[in-house]
């Protein structure tokens, strides 16, 4: 069964896309600033690997979105963002532990829609392929670094 595509209400036409939310927690390898430059999506329904934080979902919080991560840490968290108050999520930790990439790339593999995922140099739990140069943090001595980004697309329609 093919995803369905977006079809443009009149919202969509006057006030174009949503406001993109925040991350609402930090996450190992977070791809926020870079996933403005990812490809609007085009069905209803988005599934974001290695979810961590969210950083595509939360510009595109209008759809049918679906965060998948093999990491306990980071489920437990989104299954507390749920039902928490914004006291409580105000108050969550930031730092996760890295996933289990070869079981990731296998469920990347089998889903159904546009599944997109993106990571740093050296990655190969899927097949990526070079996208883009991102900003890292600042050094200690202040100077920001670069570092490669790779991207893989797919998933089953």
């Amino acid at each position: 069964m093919a995803a369905k595509r977006k079809r443009r209400t009149a919202v969509d036409v006057l006030f174009g896309p949503p406001e993109p939310l925040p991350p609402f927690f930090k996450h190992y390898g977070s791809k926020w600033l870079l996933a403005k430059k990812l490809p609007a999506p085009r069905y209803d329904r988005i599934v974001e690997m290695f979810g961590g934080a969210g950083g595509y979902s939360c510009r595109w919080h209008d759809r049918d979105v679906t965060l998948i991560d093999i990491d306990p840490g980071t489920v437990a968290i989104w299954h507390y963002l749920q039902q928490a108050s914004v006291g409580d999520i105000m108050a969550l930790p930031g730092d996760l532990p890295r996933e289990d990439f070869a079981l990731l790339g296998k469920v990347c593999r089998a889903l159904r829609g546009q599944v997109i995922a993106h990571e740093q140099e050296g990655a190969d739990w899927l097949p990526f392929e070079p996208w883009q140069t991102a900003n890292t943090g600042r050094a200690a001595n202040g100077v920001r670094g670069r570092r490669a980004e790779y991207l893989w697309t797919g998933g089953v329609v």
